[in-house]
Formats: C-alpha cells, structure tokens, sequence
C-alpha cells in the first residue's frame, strides 16, 4: 500500500526575493519512502522535525529563474526532491501542493 509509505511534512511558505516585492509560496510538503517500514522510521517526532528541516534548508534561498525571472512550482519541487534524495536513501518520492502565492511589495 503506497499510503502507508506516505508521510505529511504540512505548510511551508517559502519567501523568494524578487526585485521590487517578496513572492510567498505556501505548500503543502508529502513526502514518500520505499515501504510503510522507512516511513514508520521517519515519521517519529524527531525525525520528522529533521525533514522539516532538509526542506527548509533547501528553499532557504531560492531565487527566481534568471532569465524568465519566475518561479513555478516544478522548481521548488526539484529543489526539495535533490536536497531530501542526497541524505536519504529510501526516498521514493516529493509531492508538493501550492496553497496560495502571496506578492508583498517592498517599502
């Protein structure tokens, strides 16, 4: 049952700097490991503030394309599947929800 290999990281909003205003993206973070086995380990309180972590780490500093000058969620997702892949060997998959975007301008 893939369900059961499936664990809820919940919201993040990730502030990416553009030039004239601050972008927020909040998403929803699920993240996906080989068997119900891993995902049991994983989903322990301290483990999970860890993962939490690794996805807060990866989106610290994101910024928008340099050319195009956004930012689409493929990208987050990318960014959080490469950082979460390199530590933890029975990842199998990163699903992210955006929840809204939210444009503040700078004063």
């Amino acid at each position: 049952d893939h369900g059961s290999s499936l664990i809820e990281l919940g919201a993040f909003t990730v502030p990416v700097q553009q030039p004239h205003h601050v972008t927020y993206f909040v998403t929803r973070v699920v993240v996906g490991f080989s068997d119900a086995q891993a995902a049991q380990y994983y989903a322990e309180a301290d483990r999970l503030v860890r993962l939490r972590h690794i996805v807060f780490e990866a989106v610290f500093d994101i910024r928008p394309d340099a050319v195009t000058g956004e930012l689409r969620i493929d990208m987050l997702q990318t960014r959080i599947e490469r950082q979460l892949s390199t530590r933890l060997r029975d990842l199998t998959v990163v699903q992210l929800q955006m929840l809204g975007v939210h444009d503040v301008p700078r004063h």
